[in-house]
């Protein structure tokens, strides 16, 4: 009986054993943590670390990024390189000159290369106006942008009434006395006129700072509000309510300049004078239309009109400006700016 007990545990075992070493079914799908190497995954470079990648060799030298950059700037073998590339080119993360050919825009000197080459979309705007003076002319020698210049602003210009209207550049006048301009003993006087610059940076997180206050020896101050990137819309009266909020930002800033804190020193915002200032209305276009439109300035009495191509971060707009000076009241100027200012294709008709 002790055999028998003995020879079927030495049978169970045997079975047992070969149980455990059954070969996989090639046929079967596996979960990749129960393969041997699962223990080695993929590495995945962020959008971010591209950006910066792309931007930075762009602003050095104006060259475009490669499957090389990867590899050395984040240390990936060529595969994954490869991979992470064109999924960015599939996401129209990334471009190439190809693309811009397909748009009919071809540039002297930028063609296919291996390595292929890939730019950053968000700079297309910035790369195409860089380039806009190195287009490909054809076999006689005439620039083929050029027959479509003229058609192209006609074109344009005629959505120009349908899209709102904006205004930036604001340059605003107040007043302190003379005293106060003395108490700025920390800011350094200009040496031709005295004049005494204060930058501060308002309403943005970053860049360089877009208000400009230039103190005169006389108390004369005038304020420089530079917003060409971001202007204000003046489409409706909550607009204005807007942007007079944003001067009670820079009048706060002025009265911590002058310690004002029994509100004697500064003037109210209400108060102050809007002496000049851009009104615009920017239509959205793409690079072909950025390559053709034309550059405009017609002078217009103490006003200039003007029409021409505006970058703003990875868009690209022509911008319709006309320079106004106001000489009121920054509330006043700004509700007959909105309700009296025509910018249309008739302007352009002189």
């Amino acid at each position: 009986m002790c055999g028998w007990v003995l020879y079927l545990t030495s049978v169970n075992v045997v079975h047992r054993n070969n149980e455990k070493n059954v070969p996989l079914d090639s046929k079967k799908s596996v979960h990749n943590d129960e393969l041997v190497h699962s223990n080695r995954q993929r590495r995945y470079t962020k959008r971010q670390q591209v950006k910066e990648l792309a931007k930075k060799k762009y602003d050095e030298n104006g060259s475009a990024i490669t499957i090389l950059d990867l590899q050395v700037g984040f240390k990936i073998n060529k595969v994954q390189a490869q991979r992470q590339i064109k999924h960015l080119h599939t996401e129209k993360f990334l471009y190439t000159v190809d693309d811009l050919k397909k748009q009919g825009i071809v540039f002297n000197g930028k063609k296919r290369e291996r390595p292929q080459k890939y730019y950053l979309t968000e700079m297309k705007a910035r790369i195409i106006e860089d380039n806009k003076n190195n287009v490909q002319n054809d076999t006689t020698g005439i620039n083929p942008i050029d027959n479509q210049k003229i058609q192209n602003l006609h074109d344009w210009l005629r959505q120009v009434s349908q899209v709102m209207l904006y205004v930036h550049k604001l340059q605003i006048r107040t007043c302190v006395s003379k005293e106060c301009y003395d108490d700025l003993k920390d800011i350094m006087p200009a040496p031709i006129n005295g004049a005494k610059t204060y930058d501060q940076r308002i309403g943005q997180v970053q860049h360089t700072p877009n208000v400009k206050y230039v103190i005169s020896p006389n108390g004369t101050i005038m304020i420089y509000i530079s917003c060409s990137n971001n202007p204000f819309r003046l489409q409706c009266e909550e607009d204005i309510t807007a942007i007079m909020v944003y001067l009670g930002r820079v009048e706060d800033r002025l009265r911590l300049l002058f310690a004002d804190t029994r509100d004697e020193i500064v003037q109210p915002v209400n108060k102050w004078i809007l002496k000049a200032c851009d009104v615009n209305k920017d239509i959205e276009i793409d690079g072909l239309a950025q390559l053709t439109l034309l550059d405009i300035q017609i002078p217009l009495f103490e006003k200039a009109l003007r029409a021409y191509v505006k970058p703003i971060g990875d868009r690209v707009f022509y911008r319709v400006e006309l320079g106004i000076t106001p000489n009121k009241p920054v509330e006043e100027a700004l509700e007959k700016l909105r309700t009296k200012v025509v910018i249309d294709q008739d302007a352009f008709r002189l």
